[in-house]
């Protein structure tokens, strides 16, 4: 798990028994909403792949991504955003099972 998740997962469960159904179903929309942000993100890790491979066909390049500090901080900016959409997408099922529970009267 990472610290998102983990937190994410902490404070659903705290507030858990507070939500209305309403706010449940606005919950468990992140699910959707994490796949779109999957999918640009896919677009853009395409786009940073084909700058890159670009400037390693350049005599000393041109882009920003030179040395592995820089590809560093890219990387790590990039494995920040994936965890937050799986944040997202955790949180949104999460609410889609406890809507499901209430449904069947499984909880209150």
């Amino acid at each position: 798990m990472t610290v998102q998740i983990d937190t994410s997962r902490m404070l659903f469960e705290a507030a858990r028994p507070h939500l209305t159904d309403a706010d449940l179903s606005a919950l468990a929309d992140l699910a959707e909403h994490a796949a779109d942000d999957a999918r640009r993100m896919a677009s853009v890790c395409d786009g940073l792949a084909c700058i890159i491979e670009s400037d390693s066909l350049q005599q000393g390049g041109a882009g920003s991504f030179q040395d592995g500090e820089s590809i560093f901080s890219l990387l790590c900016s990039l494995g920040a955003a994936f965890d937050s959409i799986g944040a997202k997408a955790d949180l949104g099922d999460s609410a889609r099972t406890e809507l499901l529970a209430r449904a069947k009267g499984a909880r209150p």
